[in-house]
């Protein structure tokens, strides 16, 4: 888990940048997420705009499948030079957008739940020697109570306890360092809410869980996230985007189990990922809304096919009429062939008039022998 570690701490410090400027725990958590957010939306156009490009893709894809549907290997081949053709990647970039999300989520988690050494970059030898310390602090709820669970979280403990420990800790961190911490330690309160605490204890989970208001945080987090998932499948299907029956249902429910899963991860770890995941919960409806109403496969592949009319009228405009005489010539030329060449108009013009007339012809014989025959009786 080292790489998430180090990621943690490279998001600590925008983290840490967000808060120096607003000065509340709370408000930098929901600052980062909008941020987040706003830089993945480029990304998802372009996830749309490749969902775009399959919907034009799929009737030369249903050519190819008729021309080579016996020969499995050439099909391939015609696909792959027809993705190509078109610039399209498969389903690489979906597989990616799915998986930064978790990646972010797990980084983040490092940098929240450690954010002395990854968001505050304390000096890590004097967190551990406060650690210790602390551990051994008559009293002290979270190390007394919670056992093995207060050492995963030690850096919250300081935090929490500063007031307390501070004559204690005096000659482990430098003076800088101890400004920080008693700026931090003054401002993990959201509304009321402790965001340095979990809303629930794994191991007691039900019986912890509704002990403080906390729980609401991880509640709505489920509740935006199966929402923002029922409305994108729902615009698919109204849209005619979405997959086979069985495929989109079991898409839905992988989707919604997924939701699940992590809203109960973010009742056990502290409170400040319910707040982000949360507050991307309600930015993910907002993005799925908005990818709907103005950026969906079908208005894309409207602008796509638009922007290739103007351009051709464009480059329409921009061709030069050619010299009077060099049209004549033209023109001359096309005559003399259409009056010498074997497929030229006279030419065709000429056998249409010889097979005229040999029909013509083969009527009149059968006319006279139908009048030889009728005198003969």
């Amino acid at each position: 888990m080292q790489i998430f570690n180090g990621l943690g701490w490279l998001i600590g410090y925008v983290l840490y940048g967000l808060y120096f400027v607003v000065r509340n725990y709370g408000v930098a958590v929901i600052l980062f997420t909008v941020v987040l957010n706003l830089l993945m939306f480029p990304p998802y156009i372009k996830q749309q705009k490749g969902m775009a490009g399959s919907m034009k893709m799929q009737k030369k894809m249903q050519e190819l499948q008729k021309i080579y549907g016996n020969d499995k290997a050439k099909l391939m081949e015609e696909q792959q030079k027809l993705y190509e053709k078109e610039g399209m990647g498969g389903m690489g970039g979906s597989c990616l957008m799915m998986f930064i999300p978790m990646l972010i989520f797990m980084s983040l988690f490092y940098a929240l739940s450690s954010p002395l050494t990854n968001m505050l970059h304390l000096d890590a030898n004097g967190v551990t020697q406060a650690s210790n310390f602390i551990q051994h602090v008559p009293g002290d709820a979270l190390a007394s109570t919670l056992g093995s669970y207060a050492t995963t979280y030690h850096e919250l403990d300081i935090a929490k306890d500063f007031t307390q420990i501070q004559p204690y800790i005096t000659d482990i961190f430098s003076h800088y360092d101890m400004q920080k911490l008693q700026m931090f330690s003054g401002s993990f309160k959201f509304f009321g809410l402790d965001l340095l605490q979990a809303p629930a204890v794994s191991g007691h989970f039900w019986s912890s869980l509704f002990s403080s208001p906390l729980f609401l945080l991880p509640l709505a987090s489920i509740g935006l996230q199966i929402g923002s998932t029922i409305y994108m499948t729902y615009s698919q299907k109204k849209m005619g985007q979405a997959q086979p029956g069985a495929q989109q249902g079991c898409m839905t429910v992988v989707m919604v189990g997924m939701s699940v899963f992590f809203g109960y991860v973010t009742c056990i770890v502290p409170a400040a990922m319910s707040l982000y995941y949360t507050i991307n919960g309600l930015m993910g409806l907002v993005r799925t809304w908005m990818m709907q109403k103005y950026y969906s496969p079908q208005i894309l592949t409207a602008q796509a096919e638009g922007s290739h009319v103007m351009l051709m009228e464009q480059n329409e405009a921009r061709m030069q009429p050619l010299p009077p005489d060099v049209q004549a010539e033209l023109e001359r030329k096309v005559r003399n062939w259409n009056q010498t060449s074997p497929n030229g108009e006279g030419a065709k013009k000429k056998k249409i008039a010889a097979n005229a007339q040999s029909a013509k012809g083969k009527n009149s014989g059968a006319q006279s022998k139908n009048d030889y025959m009728g005198q003969k009786k």
